[in-house]
């Protein structure tokens, strides 16, 4: 079978067919070592006895990586509620200025309440811009459409939960 120099479309069927299990014993293999890795890997940290701080870290980028399964929890993904306001559960009349929500640390870190700028970037170093004003009002737009009573103020460049209703339905 003689493929270089030939477009994919060029391909005969009995080519295609073979590329495709040539890349599909890849992955297979590649899904396989990675499995045999973690394991080796494993045993060789409770030979070692390390603390169970480090299997818990390992046990994490086994589910990171599709190897383990595990229970998604509430605090794996960041809602559009705890982006801007920092919590599930605003309280009434929360303001969260457009800084404390777009800017995020290195590790994701957020503003502190009351922190300065300069404190924030000695604190966790390089700091970098998630959210931009448009991104703020769009995640505004979606929970106003999922019930949350929020005033986006641009002028003043904050975002005020107001408290929650019911989710529009039309």
């Amino acid at each position: 079978m003689k493929t270089t120099n030939k477009k994919y479309s060029e391909w005969t069927a009995e080519e295609k067919a073979a590329y495709k299990a040539k890349r599909e014993a890849y992955w297979k293999k590649r899904d396989e070592d990675l499995v045999n890795n973690f394991a080796n890997l494993t045993k060789e940290l409770e030979s070692l006895k390390v603390p169970q701080k480090v299997l818990d870290l390992l046990s994490a980028c086994k589910k990171g990586s599709g190897v383990e399964k595990g229970a998604k929890s509430a605090s794996d993904r960041e809602t559009y509620l705890t982006a801007i306001f920092g919590s599930e559960t605003p309280t009434k009349g929360q303001v969260a200025s457009y800084l404390a929500i777009g800017l995020r640390g290195p590790n994701g870190e957020r503003l502190n309440a009351n922190e300065t700028m300069g404190q924030f970037i000695s604190r966790v170093g390089d700091a970098n811009y998630k959210y931009d004003a448009n991104t703020i009002s769009s995640m505004v737009w979606y929970l106003k459409r999922r019930g949350h009573q929020v005033a986006n103020d641009r002028n003043a460049a904050t975002v005020t939960y107001i408290g929650f209703t019911a989710p529009v339905t039309e």
